[in-house]
């Protein structure tokens, strides 16, 4: 029973620092509680994760980033195949 305790306070502590996202494609899950309307989601080669981006600066590709999300329908490897489809396109980018 203790150890059931402890996941749950474990769980409760991982959300506690989430709220609930949805993207423009229907992508539905959790991001960190600094992420804002309007940043976006990336895919970086060779990352294990997805990644939170915030544009500091109109019309240049340089971000800030912002954490890690949690998205149904893109996080186990399905993002590398909407690129392979055409769906998602793959851009070059700084962050500071």
């Amino acid at each position: 029973m203790e150890k059931v305790r402890f996941a749950q306070y474990k769980l409760m502590r991982a959300y506690h620092t989430r709220r609930f996202a949805y993207t423009r494609r229907g992508c539905m899950g959790l991001v960190s509680e600094g992420a804002l309307i309007g940043d976006s989601i990336a895919v970086l080669l060779g990352a294990q994760m997805l990644y939170v981006l915030r544009s500091n600066a109109a019309g240049e590709a340089r971000f800030w980033l912002v954490g890690e999300p949690c998205l149904h329908r893109i996080m186990d490897g399905e993002a590398m195949k909407m690129i392979d489809s055409g769906e998602y396109t793959i851009g070059t980018i700084v962050l500071e």
